[in-house]
């Protein structure tokens, strides 16, 4: 009998524990994660604070206050990280660094917070974009050196017993200069890319952070007014943690 008693109890233990987890991680799952960013407004200010995301707002908080932000009022949410990256730089830079150090100058774009530990910035892209233009200047380089070689070998071909060389070197030069097309047309994309996607989100939409005075959420003297301007004191209050 107490066997069976301890038992039970043991039983209705894991039971207990089982739920208990099961239903702490359902909870943890459900939360909002906050982050430290910047959030855009349109026609506003660059405002910096933690931040959460939610589907229809945006909610901005410091340890005093907090403020929800409906995402129509919001172009766009960026790391501290991103807002420095084009303060500090320039679309004509960007596609000089593209030009210079061979990359495509993907980290002057943004993409979005990194996801499940997937980094988002750009890293594999200028990886990619490294080695093709490496690739395409060493095919272009020994196409030229074949090309050069049998053109040496055409000069010192007998004439009317040159045939051969000659069209050798005409399937090599030619093939020279398709290399050289393609690698400089590969470059000046990139680098045309570069200038244009600087500053940009993922859809091409200008973010417009150069133009805009940051300001850290909680400077402004009252609360219940509006970022944009206008009033907004319902979805102004107080936070207690």
């Amino acid at each position: 009998m107490v066997l069976k008693k301890l038992v039970r109890i043991f039983l209705l233990f894991l039971v207990g524990v089982t739920t208990t987890s099961l239903f702490s991680e359902k909870q943890t799952s459900g939360e909002t994660q906050y982050r430290k960013g910047i959030l855009l407004l349109n026609n506003g200010p660059a405002l910096s604070g933690e931040v959460g995301e939610f589907q229809d707002f945006y909610f901005i908080r410091n340890s005093k206050i907090g403020k929800k932000i409906s995402k129509d009022q919001v172009v766009d949410f960026i790391s501290e990280e991103y807002y420095n990256k084009i303060i500090y730089s320039s679309a004509l830079k960007s596609a000089f660094g593209s030009l210079v150090f061979f990359n495509a100058s993907a980290d002057k774009q943004w993409r979005g917070f990194p996801q499940d530990n997937f980094t988002n910035d750009g890293r594999l892209e200028d990886f990619f974009i490294l080695w093709i233009k490496i690739s395409l200047l060493l095919l272009t380089a020994a196409a030229y050196v074949d090309a050069d070689e049998k053109n040496h070998s055409l000069k010192n071909a007998y004439s009317g017993f040159n045939d051969k060389e000659k069209h050798a070197f005409q399937n090599s030069y030619t093939r020279y200069q398709i290399l050289g097309g393609v690698t400089i047309g590969f470059f000046t994309f990139t680098t045309v890319k570069a200038y244009v996607r600087f500053g940009k989100n993922d859809h091409y939409k200008d973010l417009q952070i150069q133009g805009r005075e940051l300001r850290s959420f909680g400077e402004t003297s009252d609360p219940k007014t509006s970022l944009l301007g206008a009033p907004n004191i319902q979805f102004a209050f107080t936070l207690y943690f």
